[in-house]
């Protein structure tokens, strides 16, 4: 009876000593429902969005990636890279010329017809769909770095922004909300609601998104609709000047509770609006942009400094 511990004792540890699965070969169903095989990594990697490059040099992929979009300028190492046209209108003979073995694209940010485009060259094509929420971001990201071979490291990463995350969540609690409104277009005048990750930060950071219950994910409101939900703090996320235009245009309202208080704010669009590493910094902004302690809501108990 003594032999059998010491059997089952030698056959764990054999077995914990085994080398893990390899990543490939694997095959993932994209947003189009197109069953996607990969064989092996990928080494030449064409990026139709600033979100994928930025994730790829975030998972140490940066130098596998042969071309990318015009608007992916993060991080700084992205300008060395051959420019294939923007998001909407990808220039195909570039991409071709490129000789890529994979072709990352987004469902919302990339035309349907330049992914059938591209297809029709013969060339591997995965789709991301949308991620409608922080955690839906974090399942992207896990799922890129699969595809490219740093199951691993995508892991980690996603563990420390999972962390960041938790630890908000937890500043958060029993705070009184301050009603926000947050832009992301001038005209039209355009928010962020349910279904997006800009919601999601904004809740997570302690606010109330008062778009939250539109029926669009990212509605249009009239600036008179702004006004008469009067919200606490008015967040604008738009290119550094425009920005500044439309704060000054805000503070003109002075009956708004935002004007009144001084809490229109301005934000870097791409920290909110761009699915990667970068969103807990956007994170970090919102916090401090929500819980101001001058005069400003607080938790529950805390005294005013």
């Amino acid at each position: 009876m003594h032999g059998i511990p010491i059997i089952l004792a030698t056959l764990i540890r054999s077995l914990s000593s085994q080398p893990l699965p390899p990543d490939f070969p694997l095959a993932l169903a994209d947003a189009t429902g197109e069953m996607v095989v990969f064989t092996e990594a990928p080494r030449r990697i064409v990026s139709l969005s600033p979100d994928f490059t930025e994730n790829l040099f975030a998972l140490g992929a940066g130098d596998r990636i042969a071309g990318v979009t015009a608007f992916c300028d993060y991080p700084p190492a992205a300008a060395g890279k051959k420019r294939v046209g923007d998001l909407w209108t990808p220039n195909l003979e570039e991409i071709l010329a490129l000789a890529p073995d994979l072709v990352l694209a987004t469902q919302e940010g990339n035309r349907p017809q330049a992914v059938k485009a591209l297809r029709e060259l013969k060339l591997k094509v995965f789709v991301s769909p949308p991620a409608r929420s922080v955690e839906g971001y974090l399942r992207n990201l896990s799922e890129l770095a699969r595809m490219v071979g740093a199951a691993e490291q995508g892991e980690e990463l996603a563990a420390r922004l999972r962390s960041e995350i938790a630890r908000a969540h937890g500043r958060s609690a029993g705070w009184k909300r301050p009603r926000v409104f947050l832009q992301l277009g001038r005209s039209p005048l355009v928010t962020a609601a349910w279904g997006t990750i800009i919601g999601d930060l904004i809740e997570i950071a302690g606010g109330e998104n008062i778009a939250a219950a539109s029926p669009l994910r990212y509605p249009s409101f009239s600036r008179e609709q702004v006004i008469a939900d009067d919200p606490d703090i008015i967040i604008v996320a738009l290119e550094k000047r425009e920005a500044e235009v439309c704060r000054k245009e805000w503070e003109e309202f002075a009956s708004l509770s935002a004007a009144k208080s001084g809490r229109i704010c301005t934000l870097d669009p791409d920290l909110v609006s761009r699915a990667g590493p970068r969103l807990v910094d956007g994170l970090r902004a919102l916090e401090g942009m929500i819980r101001t302690i001058d005069g400003q809501p607080q938790a529950e108990g805390a005294r005013s400094r």
